[in-house]
């Protein structure tokens, strides 16, 4: 049974798939900074402390580990806050200056494969050549690489049944490894 879909994306679609893309590097990157960050305040003000009475360097270590353990949160908040105002700058950017992005594409899906039709040209995809493909709520991710990637949003579909449909195609058809559906 052949799906056919037009898609045309919203702004806030090819956001939320921006987000979708940078979302470890937005959970990584302050984790880590975090205990660096944590790291170097306990080792810095280890080394100032000479403290020599031993309930008081019990007392300063706790102090310590606290100052790091706060130093370490506001940093890791501030760099995520930073990663999610980078990939919103981004996403906007390339939103308003992509307009192939923009544009109606009508795609079908079937046992052959995906074929998208866009003012750009015609693309016929078969499944063992796609990168990825990943199911959220509101969409279907198909990947052709590992930076490119076909967005369907499910409000698309006609119905539900033709949603259910494509997700059982992509089962079949695309290697597990390959496939990441909600169930």
């Amino acid at each position: 049974m052949d799906v056919k879909v037009k898609v045309d994306l919203t702004e806030k679609e090819y956001m939320r798939f921006g987000f979708y893309c940078q979302r470890k590097l937005m959970m990584w990157v302050p984790l880590v900074a975090t205990v660096i960050v944590f790291c170097a305040t306990i080792m810095d003000l280890r080394a100032t402390l000479n403290v020599h009475c031993e309930m008081c360097k019990t007392h300063h270590y706790v102090a310590v580990c606290l100052t790091a353990l706060i130093t370490g949160v506001i940093v890791g908040v501030m760099l995520f806050l930073f990663a999610v105002l980078v990939a919103f700058l981004r996403g906007r950017y390339e939103w308003k200056s992509s307009v192939p992005v923009r544009g109606v594409i009508e795609a079908t899906f079937s046992d052959g494969g995906v074929c998208q039709v866009s003012e750009v040209g015609t693309v016929n995809l078969s499944y063992d050549k796609l990168y990825r493909v990943c199911e959220i709520k509101t969409a279907f991710y198909v990947y052709v690489s590992s930076v490119q990637a076909m967005i369907v949003p499910k409000r698309c579909f006609e119905s539900a049944e033709d949603t259910k449909a494509v997700r059982e195609l992509f089962a079949r058809s695309v290697d597990k490894k390959k496939l990441s559906l909600r169930k």
